[in-house]
């Protein structure tokens, strides 16, 4: 039953957010969303930034199953896939997500917040990083990829994609809304430009 309350809680939570940017989160207004009284979200959540930090490691976990589910992750096989297909792969479903749901995300990414919340999204990087990794080491073990610093490419992008879709730099919702083509571009540009720091040789992926 606490689980299921757990799960209830953090969607509402969630659907706020994305509303109103973690600024506009109470926990008051969460009970009142999720049809609870605030002492039954305190009972799981002692302060917001636990709450908040909850909504952020489950929103990565649904994007991180879905990419490694696009990319076979699981199967024993996924290295007879290139590893610049599986990287192309991991860029579009990253960017699928986070376009999707960009003022959720942005909220969750760069928004001030507490350590509580601070952590988590250090591990949710870190835990993307390994994923880039996994990849990268497949690729250079079968001479697809040169030898290379695997966990330091990997983190760099994974930041260069955070920062391409949601950073202070990327295209504004704005500009992208109704304007598949320039999404597509976006996210083509995007994909090319992990392969090609990746080190991938010869024509680039894209769509």
């Amino acid at each position: 039953m606490s689980e299921q309350r757990r799960e209830v809680i953090i969607l509402a939570a969630g659907n706020m957010i994305a509303e109103s940017g973690l600024a506009g989160l109470s926990i008051a207004a969460v009970a009142r969303n999720a049809g609870f009284g605030p002492a039954t979200v305190y009972s799981l959540f002692p302060a917001k930034n636990n709450l908040i930090a909850a909504v952020t490691v489950n929103a990565y976990s649904v994007m991180a199953n879905r990419i490694r589910a696009a990319i076979g992750h699981d199967d024993p096989f996924r290295s007879q896939r290139s590893a610049a297909e599986r990287l192309d792969t991991v860029v579009r479903e990253f960017a699928r997500v986070v376009l999707g749901e960009r003022a959720f995300a942005t909220a969750l990414i760069h928004e001030p917040a507490g350590p509580e919340v601070v952590r988590e999204r250090v591990y949710c990087r870190r835990d993307a990083a390994t994923l880039v990794e996994e990849i990268l080491q497949d690729g250079v073990a079968s001479g697809e990829l040169p030898e290379q610093p695997t966990a330091l490419i990997a983190g760099a992008i994974v930041g260069a994609l955070i920062e391409g879709l949601v950073g202070g730099n990327s295209p504004s919702s704005a500009e992208l809304a109704g304007n598949p083509a320039g999404e597509g571009s976006c996210v083509d540009a995007l994909s090319r430009f992990v392969q090609g720091a990746s080190g991938v040789q010869g024509e680039l992926l894209a769509a």
